[in-house]
């Protein structure tokens, strides 16, 4: 019996050779996109945890995921850190009020496109949320994105903290709804985190909140921050 293949058989062989070599390609190709992201990500989570950044690694950690975004346009995780690292400087930049704006205005458009590339992720709704509050638009987006973020992840304490920013410093606007999902919130979240969210109500002389004192806390929330 011949051992040769077949023309048929050898087209099959190549097309399968081909596949497993595209396949490994694209491995290899998605694991060092990740090894590359690997300390800019580790920037931004130390930011966000409260290390003050300075100009000259900002900008840095900026052109690393500009890079970032060019080999994966399509990952979600460079859109919110991208929107993160422009929401921090505009926020250090309040007294400029155009360049805050513009730097905003960057920001909301990296977490709109990370809402697009992962549209149940509480985090992207959230985000979006917070960027187009601080930017001074209260618009039916901003509403929308705060109403997405509270569907899939009122659990979650970064979420929760974000959604106070906005509840609170627009108590009047928001609704009996978004109100009484709020005060649900501060009645049911555990007492570390409570204290956050009541520091969040004072600041912004909200009155009222609650008609009766709050319960004990009865457990902790899942606390876990913006990947």
């Amino acid at each position: 019996m011949s051992s040769r293949l077949s023309f048929p058989q050898k087209v099959l062989l190549g097309t399968l050779l081909a596949a497993s070599l595209f396949a490994s390609l694209a491995g290899i190709r998605a694991g060092w996109h990740d090894f590359l992201l690997m300390k800019p990500r580790a920037v931004v989570d130390s930011w966000r945890n409260g290390a003050p950044p300075g100009m000259k690694l900002w900008g840095l950690t900026l052109q690393q995921l500009k890079q970032a975004q060019v080999r994966n346009p399509d990952d979600p995780q460079v859109e919110e850190s991208l929107g993160y690292l422009y929401a921090l400087q505009a926020m250090r930049s309040r007294e400029i009020p155009e360049l805050k704006q513009a730097l905003f205005s960057e920001s909301i458009g990296h977490f709109r496109r990370s809402t697009n590339l992962r549209p149940m992720s509480p985090y992207a709704w959230s985000n979006l949320a917070l960027a187009l509050h601080e930017n001074d638009e209260a618009s039916e987006e901003m509403w929308a994105a705060f109403d997405r973020a509270m569907l899939y992840g009122q659990r979650e304490i970064a979420v929760q903290k974000q959604l106070a920013e906005i509840a609170f410093a627009r108590w009047n606007e928001v609704g009996e709804t978004r109100q009484a999902q709020m005060r649900e919130i501060v009645s049911k979240v555990g007492e570390e985190y409570r204290e956050a969210l009541l520091n969040i109500v004072e600041r912004n002389n909200v009155e009222g909140l609650m008609a009766e004192p709050l319960p004990e806390a009865v457990g902790e929330n899942v606390s876990a921050e913006p990947k």
